[in-house]
């Protein structure tokens, strides 16, 4: 099985939730033009911040999805970080286990998951606090 490209996850992902998902070469937007949404993402970035941004975009589509339904969106704060890095991936690499340094399992979680060292630095805060 071949890895797939950020771009493919993306797009994979996002038809799975019927979002349109549009790659150009302008900052990152998320708009909800007649009742559609639509993420816009700079393609002319590297591939840890397309994910990276698509990630944040989820969490502001997911946060209005749960403002519709009534429900508290306080607990979507760190949201992308979770979505970029979830916690069941990390959890089947091992790295605590594996006597690495902490730079080593932050970089680590950086190649893994095509996020930026400090991306990869603020989840594993998380992960640890947990």
């Amino acid at each position: 099985m071949k890895d797939a490209s950020v771009e493919e996850v993306i797009l994979d992902i996002s038809e799975k939730l019927g979002l349109h998902i549009h790659f150009y070469n302008y900052p990152t937007e998320l708009n909800n033009l007649g009742g559609e949404w639509r993420i816009y993402l700079n393609q002319e970035q590297s591939k840890h911040d397309l994910w990276q941004d698509f990630g944040r975009s989820m969490a502001v589509y997911a946060c209005y999805q749960m403002f519709l339904e009534g429900k508290a969106t306080r607990e979507l704060h760190n949201f992308h970080l979770y979505f970029c890095v979830p916690k069941f991936l990390m959890n089947q690499l091992s790295l605590c286990a594996q006597n690495m340094t902490r730079e080593e399992i932050i970089h680590e979680i950086s190649r893994v998951f095509h996020v930026e060292y400090d991306f990869a630095e603020l989840r594993l805060q998380l992960h640890c606090a947990s």
